[in-house]
């Protein structure tokens, strides 16, 4: 634990002290160093990093290694071309994690009207070391933010083609795609997130059951509601919804931008429940 606070404690300093200094918006000293950080972890560090690095920790020559078609193009491109010039997994880490890391600072950077204290959410609310665990997820997810933009611009086909790139990390990005309509149809927020909720009751059973039958490694999906640890979760991330709303009505925030981004969460929030 000491390790991570004290980057948290190194970064979050950093960006303070060159606001006040500088008055400038720091971005490329917390980036390295949470690249940097993410790059040293020791294969054992996570519950699948073992199985990312296992072709660099068995010293495989690029020549043999070989496609599957059950893990994502885009992925297996990236691992390809990294062992065809190196076989320590610390490039694929610090390689996908200077991905991971530049795509959610510069969404934050953009958007955030407090710099510091999001970047401190974005490390200590486990969205920084989500791909510690989940790689091909946590790169899937990270591409995605980098679509924001174009979703509050009703910029579809950018939007559609950075969904595009994200599931060839990992395919679940293709269900970001509805959301785009969800966001910009003009319909009360209200009205959108219950046609959301009632849509996801009648489909995501469906949804889940056919990926899960049609790749091995999604079987686990269809059982997620069998796991305490996925109830905790989507408490949390309910809760933290249940609060901006709140937080929204009491100080009468009507900026559209922000308004959108708040039926986005509550949209994905309210879709995972059933």
């Amino acid at each position: 634990m000491l390790p991570y606070l004290l980057v948290l404690s190194l970064v979050i300093f950093w960006i303070v002290l060159e606001k006040k200094s500088l008055n400038r918006t720091s971005f490329w000293l917390p980036l390295i160093i949470l690249t940097v950080f993410a790059g040293l972890r020791s294969y054992r560090v996570g519950t699948d990093t073992g199985n990312y690095t296992r072709n660099f920790n068995s010293q495989l020559n690029a020549e043999y290694f070989r496609f599957n078609e059950d893990i994502e193009f885009g992925y297996q491109l990236l691992e390809y071309a990294l062992l065809r010039m190196t076989t320590h997994y610390f490039w694929l880490l610090v390689i996908t994690s200077l991905i991971i890391v530049y795509c959610y600072l510069r969404a934050i950077k953009k958007y955030s009207v407090n710099y510091w204290f999001s970047v401190f959410l974005f490390i200590t609310l486990g969205v920084y070391t989500f791909s510690f665990n989940g790689l091909r997820q946590g790169l899937a997810m990270a591409i995605f933010t980098l679509a924001i933009p174009y979703l509050l611009e009703k910029r579809f086909i950018a939007y559609l083609l950075i969904c595009a790139i994200a599931s060839l990390f990992h395919v679940t990005a293709l269900f970001m795609i509805p959301f785009y309509f969800i966001v910009n149809l003009r319909v009360k927020p209200l009205y959108k997130i219950l046609a959301t909720f009632l849509g996801s009751l009648l489909v995501s059973g469906i949804l889940v059951a056919y990926i899960s039958s049609t790749n091995d490694r999604y079987e686990g999906y269809a059982k997620a509601s069998d796991e305490a640890g996925g109830f905790l979760t989507l408490g949390f991330y309910t809760a933290i919804m249940i609060l901006i709303i709140l937080v929204s009505y009491l100080y009468k925030i009507k900026d559209k931008e922000f308004q959108k981004l708040i039926t986005f969460y509550a949209s994905g929030v309210v879709f995972i429940i059933p």
